[in-house]
């Protein structure tokens, strides 16, 4: 992966920040806050990977998160 690439999830990780800001439910907030911590971890083993030398080891293309708690709008 490039620089660019980093620089994509950074940018998406930016935007999904600005959307839960935005958002009008807890449970549509929850989610854009996973988003944007999902695509930081993205972009930091992006960095880590352009950082080291290639080992050849497996690097996962995503990552799974439990489901949100079952969240009721007061």
């Amino acid at each position: 992966m490039k620089a660019e690439d980093r620089d994509y999830y950074l940018k998406r990780a930016s935007q999904e920040d600005d959307a839960a800001r935005s958002a009008a439910s807890l449970t549509a907030r929850w989610r854009h806050e996973e988003l944007a911590s999902l695509y930081r971890l993205r972009a930091q083993q992006l960095a880590r990977t352009d950082d080291e030398e290639p080992s050849g080891a497996i690097v996962p293309a995503f990552i799974l998160v439990p489901a949100p708690p079952e969240i009721e709008a007061a």
